[in-house]
């Protein structure tokens, strides 16, 4: 299928569009990379749905997958051999907040779908324990016969149509099937269409799945930068302009001089002792001895019409490392 082709199934056509909204946990790039890429595993992000964790969730994608695999295995021998080469099982791994994992299209659809909320909402109440190709064939005459937003036990019928017309289609697709789609795909969906969906889920495992521990299905996309693009799209640009002034003759410096231990911020406190910070600070200058407690000198920098030299800052006193006594120091500037 071409990009423009599943983005009609999607969306709409050109003359139908109107505004769209996310109607299922599958994301349209999801959609549109299986449609591209039919026979490929596709590197996948899966969102938990709060306040479930991703360790459980990637526990649970685990177990499906294992209970998925003999009945995958015969899908693939009947309708693409070819697949038999892939990795038997998909990689799922996990981080605090997501999911991992590269599904092939019909890992997406029957491993995990079934584990999200939409479905626990939409679909889990519409299945039955064995959900073979009898029960799957009575749902999708159910949803067919319902027009407009007529409710069922379920979700909207006009959605499940839309559902079935775009797995359909692509399964159609990757075995090279015959097909067409209707019109408008919310109002009726293909005999082609339908005879994929229900091959693909023929036998599904635990079809009234109701935990609901998936919320979304994204892309696993490359970043890449574009950064010349959202300057502009902040006025960052506009900014620049402001501020476009030339700093090549501009020398600076930052003079660490340490603090002055006698400031009220860094008082000695004792504990359960309240009062004065001066006092504080007073009396623990005599129990050490009288005096003032040595530290680094803190001043005014220097400037015209201080008291202060301009060639000579204060003195200040500086510990010597290899002494346990204070030297007073003069620098010059």
């Amino acid at each position: 299928m071409t990009r423009q082709e599943i983005e009609e199934l999607i969306y709409g056509r050109p003359e139908q569009q109107r505004r769209f909204t996310q109607d299922f946990p599958i994301l349209p790039d999801v959609w549109i990379a299986f449609a591209e890429n039919p026979n490929r595993r596709i590197e996948l992000l899966l969102t938990p749905y709060s306040p479930t964790t991703a360790a459980v969730l990637s526990r649970a994608l685990r177990d499906r997958s294992e209970q998925e695999q003999e009945a995958l295995e015969r899908y693939r021998a009947i309708h693409s051999p070819d697949d038999r080469k892939l990795p038997r099982r998909p990689r799922v791994l996990f981080n605090e907040s997501v999911v991992f994992a590269n599904f092939t299209f019909e890992e997406l659809i029957r491993v995990a779908m079934p584990l999200t909320d939409w479905w626990k909402d939409n679909m889990a109440v519409l299945t039955t324990d064995r959900w073979d190709k009898k029960d799957i064939d009575v749902f999708i005459r159910l949803i067919q016969e319902r027009q407009g937003a007529e409710s069922l036990p379920g979700g909207d019928p006009r959605l499940l149509r839309k559902l079935i017309t775009i797995v359909g289609t692509i399964e159609c697709d990757r075995y090279q099937q015959r097909y067409s789609t209707s019109d408008d795909i919310e109002k009726k969906v293909n005999q082609p269409q339908m005879d994929a969906f229900t091959e693909l889920l023929n036998g599904l495992t635990n079809p009234q799945e109701h935990r609901g521990l998936l919320y979304s299905i994204s892309l696993n996309r490359l970043a890449t930068t574009s950064i010349w693009r959202s300057r502009m799209a902040v006025k960052a640009d506009a900014a620049a302009r402001v501020f476009d002034v030339d700093t090549s003759g501009i020398r600076w410096a930052v003079l660490d001089v340490g603090i002055d231990a006698k400031h009220k911020a860094f008082a000695r406190r004792e504990r359960g002792k309240s009062g004065n910070a001066d006092n504080i600070v007073k009396e623990t200058q005599t129990k050490t001895g009288g005096g003032n407690l040595p530290a680094v000198w803190s001043a005014p920098m220097t400037s015209c019409g201080s008291k202060t030299s301009s060639t000579q800052t204060p003195p200040l006193w500086l510990r010597d490392r290899t002494q346990k006594h204070w030297r007073r120091q003069s620098w010059r500037v």
